[in-house]
């Protein structure tokens, strides 16, 4: 069955290139990621992440950091 479905698709996305656009919209988008990252005793300040549709938004610090002033923002 999976063999199948993947020709199908392989000989679809020949016929019509801008159907893997479709399809990805269908599939829910492409998959988006925002990240901040640091190490240990550091600090984020005045940070702003802003995304529009889904994916994923993430600070990330190590022992002792310090978060000021971080915003995430996500609309569909």
């Amino acid at each position: 069955m999976q063999q199948m479905l993947t020709q199908i698709l392989a000989k679809r996305l020949e016929e019509a290139p801008d159907f893997s656009k479709e399809l990805l919209a269908m599939l829910g988008g492409e998959k988006r990621l925002q990240e901040i990252i640091v190490g240990n005793e550091s600090t984020i300040k005045n940070v702003r992440q802003a995304m529009a549709g889904s994916g994923t938004q993430t600070i990330k610090g190590g022992d002792k950091t310090i978060v000021d002033n971080a915003t995430q923002e996500q609309t569909q």
